[in-house]
């Protein structure tokens, strides 16, 4: 399935569901951080909830996630902050029902199962989400 930008390149789009689980409050962290706010709002344009949005992903949609995984993508450098390394991530424009937000891959994320989300709102209670809710997120992919 292709869509078109507003800069009218082509683009691929993955369908990837999954059930939301909770993580481990990392994610509130890490979007938290001044150098991640300001390089996804420079990019994406909002500045990101502090808090992701955990899904994993289904059996069948695997492929599509690795796929996702192992595609460019928008880099987010790292940076060092208060004596911590903080390591580079790349970003894909997504959305749910309509939402605008992204999914977030970290360069050094121990997920192999779980994507995460971000958007200028809070997922679970944008959409009334709890663990085990089921719900599809479309990421767009630049095939330029």
């Amino acid at each position: 399935m292709m869509a078109n930008t507003q800069e009218g390149e082509p683009q691929e789009t993955l369908e990837i569901s999954g059930s939301v689980l909770t993580g481990f409050n990392m994610g509130a962290y890490f979007m938290s951080q001044k150098g991640y706010v300001e390089q996804i709002y420079e990019k994406l344009s909002f500045k990101p909830y502090a808090g992701t949005l955990n899904i994993k992903v289904i059996e069948k949609d695997m492929g599509s996630f690795l796929k996702l995984r192992h595609s460019g993508g928008i880099t987010v450098k790292g940076f060092e902050a208060e004596g911590k390394t903080f390591g580079d991530a790349i970003l894909h424009r997504a959305e749910i029902r309509g939402l605008e937000c992204a999914v977030i891959i970290p360069k050094l994320s121990k997920h192999k199962d779980v994507m995460e989300v971000i958007s200028e709102r809070n997922l679970r209670q944008a959409f009334d989400l709890s663990d085990g809710s089921v719900i599809t997120v479309k990421v767009y992919l630049d095939v330029s």
